[in-house]
Order: C-alpha cells, then structure tokens, then sequence
C-alpha cells in the first residue's frame, strides 16, 4: 500500500489541514523514507501519513476528515485484492503491514537508528522515535551510542 502523503507543512493533499479539526493532528504523522535518509543531510521528513494505528473502522471514523481521505485513495485498491490478503481488504484503513512491535519498541526509546535498503552504501542515521518509518527503512529500537558504533563499524561484517 502506498501511504497518502502529503506536502510538508499542515497541508495534506485534498486540502485537509492539520489544525482544520484539532484532533487531526493526532492522526498525522511525519512520513520518512529511504529517499530521505540518503537525500537529506538532517534527515529530515518531507511527507505526512495518516495513522490510525489499531483503531477499528468505527473509532477511525471519529475522524471524518482523515477518514474520508483514506477511504478515497486506499479502500478502492485493497478491495481488488485477493483471498491471501484478506484482511487487507478487511482493514483497509490500517496500514497493511503495520509493524506493532517495531513501533511499541521504538515509542519507548528517545531516538532509533536506521539505514536506508535503497542504498549501495550501509549508512546509519539517527531518526525520531515517534514518526512513520517507510518500508524502504531498516530501523532498529536502540538508542544507544554504542550500539550504533558497532553496527557503523566492520565488525559484524565477515
């Protein structure tokens, strides 16, 4: 599925602004990919998400705005989808893929260390812990120095 991104700022595309219903900011999110992480020398969003986490149908629809966005661009595809992805097509307004543990492990930390997997070069970066992470990303839950020092340096190559 590819997520609804929007332009930086408050504005999601269709017109939908953050602040339009102040409970929307809840359910956007800074998008960050691998394009980003290689392009951006802060690595620095340039795109929003919406979220709704593991809300069900009924309590994403508490926001309307957000809904009808998700609904217009991601049910019409999920609803073509074969039996082996059925609870894609069931849940469509949830990230099809939606990685709880990653992001249960990550909210828990101050900061997370990434690399891109549409580089030829093995580049670390530090990135926040509470945005969406791009399936073009490979993020470990770890804030740690050392650890980043380790996973930079050769020696877990052989």
């Amino acid at each position: 599925m590819q997520p609804p991104p929007g332009a930086p700022g408050p504005r999601l595309r269709g017109g939908v602004r953050r602040e339009a219903d102040t409970r929307n900011a809840e359910r956007i999110f800074p998008y960050l990919g691998g394009e980003e992480l290689n392009d951006d020398p802060e690595q620095k969003h340039h795109r929003f998400v919406i979220n709704f986490g593991e809300l069900t149908e009924g309590q994403a629809r508490a926001w309307p705005d957000l809904f009808a966005i998700a609904e217009a661009k991601v049910k019409p595809p999920r609803q073509n989808l074969d039996g082996r992805h059925a609870s894609y097509k069931n849940n469509w307004w949830l990230f099809a893929d939606r990685k709880t543990d990653l992001y249960r492990l990550a909210r828990a930390k101050s900061r997370v260390l990434a690399n891109s997997l549409v580089s030829q070069h093995l580049i670390f970066a530090w990135l926040p812990s509470d945005i969406v992470y791009s399936h073009k990303l490979c993020v470990f839950p770890d804030d740690r120095a050392a650890f980043f020092a380790v996973m930079q340096s050769r020696l877990h190559e052989t």
